[in-house]
């Protein structure tokens, strides 16, 4: 389980890096990151019954820890991603 928590976060790092290099932009981009997000935030104990959206919040991310917004049907979370460790989960609406 934890090569595999690993991959999950990579991706994350990976996945705008991958957006801003293709030459048209993926759809399933924000989707991916939401059901990815949904996943962590799930595995850590948090509910998230219904991922509805998630996207990085460009004021609190930096180059080695992105920070995204997901928004649940139940919640909404701020997470920030960080290589190797565990995503810091913080609730913003319960």
């Amino acid at each position: 389980m934890a090569k595999t928590h690993g991959f999950w976060i990579a991706a994350l790092f990976l996945l705008p890096t991958v957006a801003l290099a293709a030459e048209t932009p993926d759809e399933s981009q924000p989707v991916r990151a939401r059901s990815i997000l949904a996943d962590q935030v799930r595995e850590q104990g948090h509910a998230c019954s219904n991922a509805i959206e998630a996207h990085r919040d460009p004021e609190l991310s930096r180059p080695d820890m992105p920070v995204w917004i997901l928004s649940c049907s139940n919640a909404t979370y701020r997470i920030s991603v960080r290589p190797d460790m565990a995503a810091r989960i913080e609730t913003i609406r319960p």
